[in-house]
């Protein structure tokens, strides 16, 4: 998947002679290394900049607000679309429970299993843990059941993931 924000950032240092120092040097960083870190990873498309981000990172490519805004919004659809397909060929599904603050845990619900089996499985296991849960289906959507398994609310969105300096990560527990 080609992202537009790295060929942007990437033809800017190009045009320039400049390196990731200088960009971060130029969005106002003084905790520079904190800036390239940023710029890295808009670079290799492992992240895209926040709203506080764009305003800072705008001025510094000497583009409009609003278009770098819309380059992001671009490209946050795009890797959206590129989840959904990744996990639409994923058949399982997942059950993240949320034990504590900052403690999440995804088990991998058995094979095999269609969408209702799955949801009666997870407001089984969400009764008998007391924790409210999310049950991820192939289908991208998420369904959200409260500490006694009742069900909630479903939407299309993105599975709880735990998130610890702008990386997420899922823990998967077998069985």
């Amino acid at each position: 998947m080609q992202l537009e924000l790295p060929k942007l950032i990437e033809g800017f240092l190009k045009k320039r002679g400049l390196g990731r120092r200088q960009l971060a040097e130029r969005m106002g960083y003084r905790n520079l290394n904190r800036g390239m870190r940023h710029v890295t990873a808009w670079l290799r498309g492992e992240a895209l900049p926040c709203a506080a981000h764009i305003d800072l990172l705008a001025p510094a490519l000497e583009v409009p607000r609003a278009e770098l805004e819309a380059l992001v919004r671009r490209d946050a659809a795009a890797v959206a679309e590129e989840a959904r397909r990744r996990r639409a060929r994923d058949p399982r599904f997942y059950l993240t429970v949320r034990y504590a603050a900052a403690i999440y845990v995804t088990e991998v619900l058995g094979e095999g299993l269609d969408e209702q089996a799955a949801l009666a499985a997870a407001a089984a296991r969400a009764a008998q843990v007391g924790r409210r849960c999310c049950l991820s289906a192939p289908s991208s959507r998420c369904y959200w059941l409260s500490a006694t398994g009742a069900l909630e609310d479903v939407d299309r969105g993105p599975e709880p993931t735990l998130r610890v300096g702008g990386r997420a990560f899922r823990l998967l527990v077998e069985g």
